[in-house]
């Protein structure tokens, strides 16, 4: 018997039996899992070669001009892809009380894989457990970082959910909740970088935070309003902190101390009535790359030919996502996003590195998506037309001396794309 076919026999077997375990469970309440997940197809057409993840199953950007020894834009070209890659498995894991606490989990998979080559593979999207006291929860594991709050995320067809406009982001974390009564709420949680991750001198990685020696910490405060006539109304504000050591070693073999320090803030409501939708998010920060949005940082100053400090692109992105329900099958919506460059905090020489989302330096950008779905039964077919427009930078506004800027410039190359999205969902 092959090897392969060996781990095949053994996963049957293992699944065979956590299944038979669930159901059994299931009757006696004990402990157990249910098992969930999605088989998701994606057909979409782009006019223009484009920058996301996963074959940009996940959009973000429309690239850059490239012109070729004849002038033409090697980017203006149009393609296609279509792919199952998307679909998920999930388990909501529930087991007996604990500490005076109900205690559930909940791990969930897909298939896209950590990078391009590894597309079709799978990995990790959510691994957590909660121990809930009722008015307290404690969540440990993986999940959504708290700058993405579900609630304010616009439902738009595509994966990408406004990315690189809003954060989209998961992280290893602990989070404290507590409810303060009448509907309001604290959250503080400290976390790390793992799927999504700063740029540095060597590449995206988790290194740079890990040699920091810090988590990030987020502070959350929010209200929750549900009437009479069912509409709800969730509106909140929170906080982030975090800190990066790019380098500790120069070329020379000498030690670096330098770190970033960044700080960002989040404003996001939602309203929810039997047939509309409205979410409203806005984040302004520095360094924010590890939410797959734009910015990034630069080294400012130098000492013996090392980094000896460095200044964060602040940007400010927002995403206003707007739904309604035709009938209990069809719902229209629609999204709007922008982000915008501020530059750097601090100045930096004009030929100093800069380490950004994507390697690109960016001054703003736009999107419009329009959408369409349809559900009947458990699945739904989806359809969206996503425009967007980006400006890159071209030539540098340099301060008075001319050696020195802030990230920000004189002249741009604007680009589009229009992307036709059709999916098909079948939940289970």
């Amino acid at each position: 018997m092959s090897n392969k076919k060996g781990i095949a026999i053994k996963l049957l077997i293992a699944l065979t039996f956590i299944s038979a375990t669930a159901t059994l469970s299931a009757q006696t309440k004990d402990w157990g899992i249910e098992w969930g997940g999605s088989i998701r197809t994606d057909l979409y057409w782009d006019t223009r070669a484009t920058t996301g993840a996963r074959e940009s199953s996940l959009l973000f950007l429309p690239n850059n001009e490239q012109l070729n020894s004849k002038g033409n834009d090697i980017n203006d070209v149009a393609n296609f892809y279509w792919g199952s890659m998307n679909s998920r498995l999930s388990g909501k894991i529930y087991a007996p009380n604990c500490l005076g606490a109900a205690i559930s989990g909940f791990i969930e998979m897909e298939f896209l894989g950590q990078i391009d080559a590894q597309t079709n593979m799978i990995r990790l999207r959510h691994a957590y457990a909660d121990l809930d006291w009722g008015n307290s929860k404690l969540t440990i594991g993986q999940t959504w970082n708290p700058m993405y709050v579900p609630d304010a995320i616009p439902t738009t067809v595509s994966l990408n959910v406004g990315a690189p406009l809003g954060p989209l982001a998961r992280n290893p974390q602990v989070r404290f909740s507590q409810n303060l009564g009448s509907g309001w709420g604290l959250q503080l949680t400290a976390f790390t970088e793992r799927d999504m991750v700063s740029p540095g001198p060597n590449g995206n990685a988790v290194s740079y935070q890990r040699n920091a020696l810090l988590p990030a910490f987020n502070l959350l405060f929010d209200k929750k309003y549900v009437s009479k006539d069912g509409y709800q109304f969730h509106i909140g504000i929170d906080g982030e902190f975090k800190t990066i050591k790019p380098l500790n070693f120069g070329a020379d073999g000498e030690e670096i101390d330098a770190t970033l320090n960044s700080w960002a803030a989040n404003f996001f409501c939602a309203l929810t009535t039997s047939k509309f939708t409205a979410k409203l998010n806005a984040i302004y920060g520095g360094n924010l790359a590890d939410f797959l949005m734009l910015g990034g940082y630069a080294v400012s100053e130098y000492e013996n030919g090392n980094p000896s400090a460095y200044t964060p692109f602040n940007n400010l992105g927002a995403t206003l996502d707007l739904g309604y329900a035709i009938n209990k099958n069809a719902k229209f919506g629609i999204m709007f996003g922008y982000n915008q460059n501020l530059g750097t905090t601090d100045e930096i020489a004009v030929g100093n590195p800069t380490y950004t989302a994507w390697g690109v330096l960016m001054d703003n950008m736009l999107r419009i998506a329009p959408r369409f779905t349809y559900t009947t039964g458990r699945i739904t077919f989806g359809g969206e037309v996503e425009y967007t427009a980006a400006s890159y930078g071209n030539e540098i506004e340099t301060t008075s001396n001319g050696t020195l800027w802030k990230g920000k410039w004189d002249s741009t190359t604007d680009v589009s794309n229009i992307r036709i999205l059709l999916s098909t969902t079948l939940a289970f």
